[in-house]
């Protein structure tokens, strides 16, 4: 990934385009859930998320971390974070926000730690993208949110990449 250098932002004067040059790039906040009271664990989503953390490193953003814990989170302490680094004023001094989100979900949202399959304390996507949207100290800025978690009650089996040979 190349850095833009601002000799080519003020060539191009894009409309659509977003400044990205502050070093840090932007602050990053990853959520991960793996360890549940009333939901079965998620095997292997711990290393999933100590490469995630090398990767956003790698692509130049800070780990935001006024609030040390960002893994196995309550639903109400996975609201309580999101809300506070969404609207941090931090964000004023950086280019762009990067958002991760990793946990069990269902078609209601996002399970905390303490969560269970009644699909109630559950945080929404809704919820979540609102946050950043009505953000003072991210406007104007790029707000790259990703979510893993299923939304609906079918399995996915997996894949195979040679199945498509196999017909």
């Amino acid at each position: 990934m190349k850095i833009t250098t601002k000799n080519f932002y003020e060539q191009i004067r894009c409309d659509v385009c977003y400044l990205s040059l502050s070093v840090p790039r932007g602050l990053a906040l990853i959520i991960n859930n793996f360890k549940f009271k009333h939901l079965c664990q998620r095997k292997g989503a711990e290393k999933d998320g100590k490469n995630l953390k090398r990767l956003v490193k790698s692509m130049g953003y800070h780990l935001w971390e006024k609030l040390k814990k960002t893994e196995n989170l309550s639903f109400e302490k996975m609201k309580k974070i999101i809300a506070s680094f969404a609207n941090d004023d931090i964000h004023r001094t950086y280019h762009s926000v990067l958002f991760f989100i990793s946990s069990h979900g269902c078609s209601t949202g996002i399970a905390g730690v303490n969560s269970d399959k009644y699909e109630k304390n559950m945080v929404s996507e809704r919820w979540i993208i609102e946050q950043f949207g009505k953000s003072k100290s991210a406007i104007g800025l790029p707000k790259l949110l990703f979510f893993q978690a299923c939304r609906g009650s079918e399995r996915d089996l997996g894949s195979s990449k040679y199945k498509r040979f196999l017909k």
